[in-house]
């Protein structure tokens, strides 16, 4: 979470680092260390929350800087480091050396998290080159840091270097020396196909030769000596072709890159998680991705650490995944396991998921312009284990229906909020049923519900009705109630019903059984 280092924790006042498990008030964006917020058990400006408090950051940029010895964020005008201690010397002086003490260090992780914020050579020659905005081809110079990664220096000077003296030509001896290989690892979808495509029509003639001096059957009837001279003209052409790509190499990447830095800008507006993905080196933001597509089935296969979402099932109709195992890094923020997104028809059937974020998130999140109503998403016989929701529908839902949702027969393994419904951006939640879920264990993270129903107005007022909780148990009491909110007299939880619903071994039967927070609700009947 960068935006919040360098602010105080709202429960002890001590300044938010790198190194720190921050946690945010999801009412109001209030940050605490996790520890705090759990000794506090509820946000500090919960009074307030009711008025619309919404948490601030309590500098400008202008007041913090970045401390030398421990490259945490302190203030500006302190003489020393809020985090570390460490004296702090006056800005644009070099700290104290320790050549002579006998022992030296060098932190390389300092230098790259300090790269392209402090001032340095390679930055200046950068805006010298494309101007004080420092953007090349549209973007900020930080996205192509993130993006490029550890080599982004050489790459950002090279380019510099073409920029000044307006030439599209600098040599790449690794796209000389490996060709289509180089593009591949680049993530340069389009050279790299098409470099290999020609590289295999200028190999064909040699492989005609060989065939023929083999004597097989399969060669082709040609003149032998017209064959060598096709062949050899076709070996000169692809000796240029190798220089051309070495030439030009690092332009094409340039070119590549900066289509996929604008996709994942386009894709992710939200700034952490575009960070994200773009500090995972160019990887693609989720390891599956469906979109517009038709009568697509998954089955079978293992899914590891993905920058942001694991598999986003986008605009689409028909769509299977079965017997599919997903595991993310639990310290990457933002990766969802499965995120059915304005579609139909789609099937997550005995799956696992081990996720940092929400194992299943329905939504509709009008990506890319895309969007309309979500219609018959099941989730059924799974296994999931999450630091947030398990079984959710929502954040984004700027459809204007969202209906038939099942999920059936799921095993949870821990969890933060288990059953979610966020209805946030103005959509109709109609006909969702959880039914025979079991609940094991919770995960002690900001909200820590077994069901978190809640209608928000960020982008229009929504309404939630005819919702099923059914053959439920709950295996442990959750340290916080449940929570069913509407958000006003028109636009309210309606017709939600409690069937064999069990929490902590003892039935719920009613209101004061559930002990939940009740308001703006209709219709909540027990059987």
């Amino acid at each position: 979470m960068p935006k919040y280092y360098g602010c105080p924790c709202e429960g002890c006042g001590k300044p938010l680092t790198l190194q720190d498990d921050i946690v945010v008030c999801p009412d109001c964006g209030a940050p605490y260390h996790r520890v705090c917020y759990e000794k506090l058990g509820q946000c500090i400006h919960r009074p307030a929350h009711a008025a619309g408090y919404e948490w601030k950051f309590p500098y400008e940029e202008s007041q913090l800087r970045t401390c030398p010895s421990c490259g945490e964020r302190t203030l500006r005008d302190e003489e020393t480091c809020r985090c570390c201690g460490a004296v702090l010397p006056p800005e644009g002086q070099e700290p104290p050396s320790s050549r002579g003490s006998g022992e030296e260090t060098f932190d390389y992780s300092q230098m790259y998290r300090q790269f392209g914020t402090s001032a340095d050579p390679e930055k200046e020659f950068f805006e010298d080159a494309f101007g004080k905005e420092a953007k090349m081809d549209g973007i900020d110079r930080q996205d192509w840091l993130d993006y490029i990664g550890p080599a982004a220096p050489a790459y950002l000077a090279a380019y510099s270097r073409m920029q000044l003296q307006k030439s599209k030509v600098s040599m790449s001896f690794s796209a000389l020396l490996f060709g289509p290989f180089y593009f591949f690892y680049r993530k340069a979808w389009k050279p790299a196909f098409g470099f290999l495509a020609a590289e295999l029509l200028l190999a064909a003639p040699t492989f005609i030769e060989m065939l023929q001096l083999s004597g097989s059957a399969l060669a082709p009837a040609m003149s032998a000596s017209a064959l060598t001279v096709f062949a050899r003209v076709c070996s000169v052409l692809s000796f240029v072709l190798m220089l051309v790509r070495g030439m030009y190499g690092k332009w094409l990447y340039r070119k590549s890159a900066a289509d996929h830095i604008r996709r994942i800008q386009s894709e992710f507006p939200d700034a952490q998680q575009r960070q994200a993905v773009l500090r995972a080196q160019g990887k693609p933001a989720n390891l599956i991705r469906i979109r517009n597509s038709r009568n697509v089935s998954i089955e079978g296969i293992l899914l590891r650490d993905p920058a942001a979402w694991n598999t986003h099932i986008h605009y689409s109709d028909g769509v299977t995944i079965r017997d599919v195992k997903l595991i993310n890094d639990a310290t990457v923020p933002n990766t969802d396991g499965f995120d059915p997104d304005a579609s139909t028809n789609v099937m997550i059937d005995h799956c696992f998921a081990y996720c940092s974020d929400d194992n299943v998130a329905v939504k509709t999140t009008n990506n890319l312009g895309l969007n309309k109503e979500l219609q018959n998403v099941v989730v059924r016989s799974c296994v999931f284990l999450t630091r947030k929701s398990s079984l959710k529908v929502g954040t984004e839902t700027k459809a204007a229906r969202m209906s038939d949702i099942l999920f059936e027969d799921n095993d949870i393994v821990e969890c933060d909020r288990a059953l979610a419904l966020y209805c946030n951006d103005g959509a109709l939640f109609e006909n969702i049923t959880f039914s025979n879920n079991r609940v094991e264990r919770n995960y002690p993270d900001s909200q820590r519900r077994p069901i978190h129903f809640k209608i928000s107005e960020r982008h229009g007022k929504g309404r939630i009705r005819n919702v099923m909780i059914r053959n439920c148990d709950f295996a442990t009491v959750f340290p916080r109630p449940a929570e069913i909110a509407g958000l006003d007299a028109d636009h309210t939880i309606d017709s939600l019903t409690f069937s064999n619903v069990t929490i902590g071994g003892r039935p719920v039967r009613s209101l004061d059984d559930l002990g939940a927070k009740i308001r703006f609700t209709e219709n909540i009947r027990f059987e």
